[in-house]
C-alpha cells in the first residue's frame, strides 16, 4: 500500500471520476470485499436483447478475457440478476435477456471479509461474484484471481517448481 501522502498527491493529478472511486475503495478496511474489487464491470438492463447485448460488449469491452458474468441492474443501479457469458453465447440473437437470467444471485456487501468471499467463490466454483452496497446497488465485481492473491500463503506464491532432467 502507498503511503498516505503520495497516493493523496497521485489523486489530485487524476481525473475527478476516476479519482473519487479510487477514495471510495481505499477507503474500506482492506481485508474486506470492498478493498478488493474491480469497479469495471459489465452491467446492462434486461430489457436489451441477446443481439443488443453482445453489439454493446463488442464495442465497450476492451479485455474480453476478463468477463465471465454480465451483471443486470434496474435503472436505479440495484443487481437484479446475472447472466453467464456462456449462456448468451448460445442464446438466440432476438430473446430479451430477461427471459433467462438469474435473479437473486449470489453476491457479497462491501464490508463482507474476505474469508466470507473466499468461502463463496470456493463453494459454487464462481470466478466471479458481485459486490454490491447497503442499498443493494452493485458498485463493483471480485475475480478469483484476486481473491486467492491474498489467501494463498506467501510460501504458496514463492515456491517454485524444479524441473528435473531426465536421463
Amino acid at each position: 500500500m502507498m503511503p498516505a501522502v503520495n497516493h493523496t498527491k497521485i489523486l489530485r493529478l487524476m481525473k475527478p471520476g476516476l479519482a473519487e472511486k479510487i477514495r471510495k475503495i481505499l477507503s474500506y478496511n482492506k481485508k474486506t470485499a470492498g478493498a478488493l474489487m474491480a469497479t469495471n464491470f459489465v452491467a446492462i438492463s434486461d430489457e436489451l436483447t441477446v443481439k443488443q447485448t453482445i453489439a454493446l460488449l463488442k464495442k465497450e469491452v476492451s479485455a474480453p478475457s476478463s468477463i465471465f458474468y454480465i451483471y443486470i441492474k434496474r435503472k436505479d443501479g440495484v443487481l437484479e440478476g446475472i447472466l453467464a457469458v456462456r449462456d448468451l453465447i448460445f442464446a438466440s440473437p432476438k430473446d430479451k435477456i430477461y427471459s433467462f437470467i438469474k435473479r437473486n444471485p449470489i453476491k457479497v456487501n462491501v464490508n463482507d471479509d474476505i474469508n466470507t468471499v473466499f468461502n463463496l467463490m470456493s463453494n459454487y466454483g464462481f470466478l466471479a461474484l458481485p459486490v454490491v452496497d447497503k442499498e443493494n446497488k452493485i458498485v463493483g465485481v471480485i475475480r478469483m484471481n484476486d481473491i486467492l492473491q491474498i489467501m494463498l500463503p506467501k510460501k504458496i506464491k514463492k515456491q517454485r517448481i524444479i524441473k528435473k532432467k531426465i536421463k
